[in-house]
């Protein structure tokens, strides 16, 4: 599995559309044309709205047709056999996690992708433990897709470079991941955490204990 985690972006900054810019870019290398899109982590829209705006945006950065599938439509699952899958970020980790878990094809969709994307909340939730949003940094248990990680996005942007630190202690984490806003990091399972490649301008930190 080919694995690419985001760091999110800043509305005060304007960084939407620099991020899906990346995304987009990250999309085309991979030559997929059916998109799983899983939104459940918004909170301020409909999932079919979430799943609508991110269309808009990432329609302008990628070169080719594609098939752009809402994930809470299982009928349309259905209907491709491969796909990419791409997890994006929102107000509540706890939420995704949540409308993932009671919905046992889209495990089976994320354990078994050639290509998974997760970015923010919803890079967090890959790994074996999650900082929560609320009540914030009580560690949850997350998809477990990597194991032993703990991932924090907007880390520069927020100061989370200390909280990922005691998040790692107080969860038993081997392995903690700060990722800044647009940008991000690409690997294959295998080979993380010896072996990954930057992109973007900002930082990635891979801390192990």
């Amino acid at each position: 599995m080919k694995v690419f985690l985001f760091g999110g972006y800043e509305t005060k900054l304007n960084q939407l559309e620099d991020m899906y810019r990346l995304i987009g870019e990250q999309i085309t290398t991979t030559g997929c044309k059916n998109i799983l899109h899983i939104p459940f982590a918004f909170q301020k829209a409909t999932f079919a709205d979430r799943h609508r705006e991110l269309f808009s945006v990432l329609t302008q950065y990628i070169p080719y047709g594609f098939n752009f599938i809402d994930a809470s439509c299982e009928a349309d699952i259905d209907q491709i056999k491969s796909c990419l899958v791409l997890i994006s970020g929102g107000q509540s980790n706890s939420q995704l996690l949540q409308e993932i878990q009671k919905r046992s094809y889209l495990l089976e969709y994320i354990k078994n992708t050639k290509y998974l994307m997760g970015s923010s909340a919803g890079a967090m939730v890959l790994g074996k433990f999650v900082r929560m949003s609320k009540p914030f940094d009580h560690i949850i248990e997350g998809l477990g897709i990597l194991p032993q990680t703990i991932i924090e996005p907007h880390y520069t942007e927020r100061k989370r470079k200390e909280g990922l630190l005691m998040n790692m202690e107080k969860s038993g984490a081997k392995c903690g991941i700060g990722i800044d806003c647009v940008t991000g990091l690409s690997f294959d399972l295998v080979d993380f955490p010896h072996k990954y490649e930057k992109i973007g301008e900002g930082q990635v930190k891979v801390l192990t204990s």
